[in-house]
């Protein structure tokens, strides 16, 4: 590998092969043998204590990184080499053809980076980012804040890849931010823990991208046949829908000809605890609006007050509406001839 220095500050760049290139930095030369973790991280009511999700008494188990190989690298005045790749060293800079990484500065609580790729390519991982495909123009949490709903984060992963030709996956549990905000700007990276151990992978492609992810933490399983057919998530055991106009935002029509809204109780315990726009109270119970579409909404069964007068609480087998249940959802697969598993 080679070392050195910059802000007072100890590197080191090293490669796994030609195209994962490993950079690290920290304050000592005291090197850490496992990924930082939080120590004792602030949490929302339940979440899960692992470090998977950033909860309490977490302890280091496996890790992120199961490649162990090292090629050799070559140093020659600012130029470091791995077999046809070089990346140039400056002092703020590592500088390839198709991305730029300027050097990690280190803060009170953890540390930041940026890394700029020509033209302005278009970005996507992060894990379960739910409802995101694309991550341009995005302010991406990597932590889980055990949210299904769209934009929360339930599986965040520290990796992302670019259609210019690079990915990057941080070698930490630590909660980070990744900023996606001007792609003609780069990538502002921030992550807590006091070192940096960050990952460069280099493909021309999408799936050289991805396979390059699976050389550094290992292939996925290969998941039976019947899971790759619809499923849904934490779904028809929790929700209630009311009766609102056809013009209403995140109305949708049912079997009934008529036109629901989607909302979720305010309840500790579905980890639904803090107040949204739109919220309502139906029977003494507080709603809030799902996420899709929180504009104006009239309801078509108003009391005095403004507030619907009744709201069905979806099921499993329809308990109380069939249309709000599981079983209707499967009905209609079928019906549209999708493939349902046994």
């Amino acid at each position: 590998m080679v070392t050195f220095q910059y802000h007072d500050w100890f590197a080191r760049l090293s490669a796994v092969n030609a195209h994962l290139w490993r950079l690290q930095v920290s304050r000592t030369q005291d090197w850490p043998k496992t990924p930082d973790i939080p120590v004792d991280p602030k949490l929302a009511n339940q979440h899960d204590a692992t470090v998977a999700t950033g909860g309490r008494g977490q302890h280091y188990a496996a890790p992120i990184i199961t490649a162990t190989d090292q090629a050799a690298v070559t140093r020659t005045g600012n130029q470091v080499s791995c077999g046809p790749t070089t990346i140039t060293l400056a002092t703020d800079r590592l500088t390839l053809p198709n991305v730029t990484l300027r050097l990690p500065q280190l803060t009170a609580t953890g540390w930041t980076m940026r890394v700029i790729s020509p033209d302005s390519p278009a970005y996507f991982g992060g894990g379960t980012q739910n409802g995101r495909v694309s991550l341009n123009g995005l302010l991406v949490q990597i932590a889980n804040e055990n949210r299904w709903t769209q934009d929360g984060v339930s599986s965040p992963v520290p990796f992302y890849w670019s259609t210019t030709g690079y990915g990057l996956l941080a070698n930490t549990f630590t909660p980070g931010e990744y900023d996606f905000s001007n792609p003609a700007s780069g990538v502002m990276l921030s992550h807590d823990g006091e070192n940096v151990d960050v990952y460069l992978l280099l493909g021309d492609t999408p799936a050289s991208l991805l396979h390059g992810y699976h050389e550094l933490t290992g292939l996925p399983n290969l998941n039976p046949t019947f899971s790759y057919y619809p499923a849904h998530f934490n779904a028809y055991n929790r929700d209630y829908w009311v009766p609102v106009t056809p013009a209403s935002a995140g109305a949708i029509r049912f079997e009934d000809g008529r036109w629901y809204k989607e909302y979720q109780p305010l309840n500790p315990q579905t980890f639904n605890l803090g107040y949204r726009p739109g919220a309502i109270t139906v029977a003494g119970q507080s709603l809030v609006p799902n996420v899709y579409g929180n504009g104006n909404v009239t309801f078509t069964e108003p009391d005095a007050a403004g507030m619907p007068r009744r709201a069905l609480r979806e099921t499993l087998n329809g308990e109380h509406d069939r249309q709000f249940s599981a079983r209707a959802v499967i009905d209609r697969y079928a019906k549209a001839g999708l493939p349902l598993a046994g």
